[in-house]
């Protein structure tokens, strides 16, 4: 990869740009030396102090980091948000359907069956909206509810339509 050296040591001086080395009886010690440091970390990854100088490591899922560098850790996503994958910038806003209560969630949570969510980046469940009556949501994670169809009929928050008895219209 790419290495960048920089803070070669002046002998006269026995300073660099970045660090200034103990004189001897014999001069700078470590005169003439180069430091190297590692590429910066990409963003997405963070530089893993436990492991090698220079080491960078994927943001894992529900986290990201959108500077690149030598930054420590990643940010854990906000509530309403997910990053199911590892590596990431950005954090996304939970899909209509979904919210997500706590940060650092990897995936948003599915509103349950019989409610509805139409909006983006929701953080609470009670944003989940029971279906009106005459509309239903069959399965979790529904935008919007879904009327029933002709002679058939439902509740508020029903997860199917029920037919209408014989005899009656509704």
């Amino acid at each position: 990869g790419d290495t960048l050296v920089v803070g070669a040591q002046y002998e006269d001086s026995c300073s660099t740009a970045i660090a200034t080395v103990a004189a001897t009886d014999n001069g700078c010690n470590d005169a003439g030396a180069a430091y190297v440091f590692a590429p910066p970390c990409a963003a997405g990854s963070f530089a893993d102090a436990s492991l090698a100088v220079g080491y960078c490591t994927a943001c894992p899922p529900g986290t990201a980091q959108p500077i690149p560098g030598f930054l420590p850790t990643c940010n854990n996503c906000s509530a309403g948000e997910q990053q199911p994958l590892s590596g990431q910038a950005v954090c996304e806003a939970c899909p209509t359907g979904t919210y997500a209560t706590f940060d650092g969630q990897a995936m948003c949570t599915p509103c349950p069956a019989g409610r509805r969510q139409p909006l983006t980046g929701q953080s609470l469940e009670l944003s989940c909206l029971y279906c009106d009556a005459g509309t239903f949501a069959n399965a979790s994670g529904s935008a919007e509810c879904t009327p029933c169809p002709d002679n058939h009929f439902a509740g508020v928050g029903a997860t199917s339509c029920t037919p209408c008895f014989p005899g009656f219209e509704c």
